[in-house]
This record gives C-alpha cells, structure tokens and sequence, in this order.
C-alpha cells in the first residue's frame, strides 16, 4: 500500500512501535516460517522515494536492542516527534 502511495508522489513514513520495533533488526531470515523478510522490503524503498523509517526510542530501550543492531537507514523517534509525525499525517495506517 506504502508504495502505491509513493508511486504518486505522496510523502510516506514508516514508524515502528512497540514490539513493531523487532522487524528492524539485522540479519532475519523468514523463509523458515514461509514468509518474506521484511528487512529486504525496507531496503528497496528508497527506489520508491521512501526513506523515513523509523524506530520509536523507547520501544529499543524497553526491548534491550541497541541501534547498531537495527537495519541501515533507520532513524531513531522519540514518543513525542510521533505524535507530531501523526498528527500532522493526512493518512495513518496501523498494521
């Protein structure tokens, strides 16, 4: 859906909370669960003109994952540049 709404030239942001937060890390490998790694998906949107993904700060702080860990290009967020980031959002998306 992200990449539809790129296609025309809408900004999209990628933020990602809670245990959400678990899709950003290195080196994960679905194929075991017969599924695609979302980790290679992140990487390519940037061919898509998206490239703000971001990692909710607290969320790595209460898991115990360090930013090293996380894929390249995610931005750390804190909880009040989210609510901002949704506020001033035509359109919210939660999955």
């Amino acid at each position: 859906m992200a990449l539809a709404f790129a296609v025309f030239e809408q900004e999209v942001n990628y933020v990602f909370l809670d245990d959400g937060v678990y899709q950003l890390l290195k080196g994960q490998d679905a194929a075991s669960i017969q599924s695609k790694t979302l980790g290679n998906a992140l990487e390519t949107l940037a061919l898509y003109g998206i490239e703000s993904v971001f990692a909710d700060q607290q969320s790595l702080l209460e898991r115990n994952i360090d930013v090293a860990d996380l894929l390249p290009g995610t931005q750390l967020i804190d909880s009040g540049a989210v609510a901002k980031l949704i506020e001033s959002s035509d359109t919210v998306f939660n999955l």
